[in-house]
């Protein structure tokens, strides 16, 4: 399947974009082993980016109601295709969202001005 990148982001920062958003619930996962392993001045640092990058997903998360919040969980953080979503949203709505998500998303993580 075709990638559609959009007009407005370059290719490098919408893959790394989505790739934050995708690794999500893996980012909060590392974050606590790390917390619960060890205190050394590299975890720490390593904590401090997860952290950030959670932090920026939940923030861009917070912009949405719930309906939305509930379609970009499912397609892009799940991964699940838009035609699948359990939302009462039409394909051209989530697909609005998608852009929208993305695009706040690169300016939360500093990656757009």
């Amino acid at each position: 399947m075709r990638t559609y990148y959009p007009k407005y982001i370059e290719k490098e920062v919408y893959n790394r974009t989505l790739s934050v958003a995708r690794s999500y619930f893996d980012d909060l996962k590392k974050i606590k082993i790390l917390k619960n392993e060890n205190k050394s001045i590299e975890f720490k640092r390593q904590i401090e980016l997860l952290e950030y990058r959670t932090q920026a997903v939940e923030k861009t998360l917070s912009e949405f109601n719930e309906e939305e919040r509930k379609a970009i969980n499912q397609n892009i953080i799940k991964g699940i295709p838009i035609i699948n979503c359990n939302v009462n949203l039409s394909e051209r709505s989530i697909i609005t969202l998608r852009k929208e998500f993305i695009k706040n998303l690169a300016i939360n993580l500093g990656e757009l001005i």
